[in-house]
């Protein structure tokens, strides 16, 4: 495998997972809002990282390829792929490695980020960046009191190994790591506590909307 340390330039990239059907919701997550005239979720996650000068991919079915492609902003910084509809976020970074081999995209890190998670702020992202490049062949996972969280930074060893491990393929992100630690295949993640309740707090069901007005204070004033 071909190591993501210091010696290699960075080439991060953002995955953004938004392929689930959202029954629950009536709409794709990625067309939720906070607000009735505020921007989309989706919209909200991939500015944060523009912001932090990261490339964007949105991964998601083709039934809601062009609403999302309408949410956000054109420019050679932000791709949607198109996949299957399907909550096992393995595959989503799958399909997301697998494009930057076939378009010869130089990616040394993927960050895997829920687009029902739209509260992550920029101060976590400065941190685990910050984190990452001081362990760059690491997996970097935040923790909110004790319960991870997203966004997770993958090394791509990391999805070198998910990408020949069609077993895990199928299932959660957090299943796979799990296994690739026991059977040695790579380190555990570097873990860090913040008090950042975005990395969290998902929407997945219609109570919870609305959004706690002092929640969202506190979050402008971080």
């Amino acid at each position: 495998m071909t190591s993501a340390g210091a010696s290699n330039p960075r080439r991060d990239r953002v995955v953004i997972m938004a392929r689930g059907l959202s029954v629950r919701m009536g709409v794709p997550k990625g067309l939720l809002r906070l607000s009735p005239t505020g921007p989309a979720f989706v919209r909200i996650i991939a500015d944060l990282y523009l912001n932090a000068g990261l490339p964007v991919d949105v991964v998601t079915r083709e039934e809601t390829a062009e609403v999302y492609r309408s949410e956000l902003a054109a420019g050679d910084e932000i791709r949607i792929l198109l996949a299957e509809a399907g909550g096992d976020t393995a595959l989503t970074l799958v399909c997301a490695w697998r494009s930057c081999l076939a378009e010869g995209l130089p990616c040394s890190h993927f960050w895997a980020h829920p687009v029902d998670l739209p509260l992550v702020t920029a101060a976590t992202v400065d941190r685990m960046m910050d984190l990452s490049q001081r362990n760059p062949d690491r997996i970097i996972r935040p923790v909110r009191q004790g319960k991870p969280g997203h966004p997770v930074i993958l090394p791509r060893d990391v999805l070198e190994v998910l990408d020949q491990q069609e077993l895990w393929q199928g299932g959660p992100l957090r299943d796979f790591l799990s296994h690739g630690e026991e059977q040695g295949l790579f380190a555990g993640p570097v873990t860090t506590e913040l008090e950042d309740a975005g990395i969290i707090r998902d929407f997945d069901r219609p109570e919870d909307f609305p959004l706690d007005p002092s929640s969202e204070q506190k979050r402008g004033a971080s």
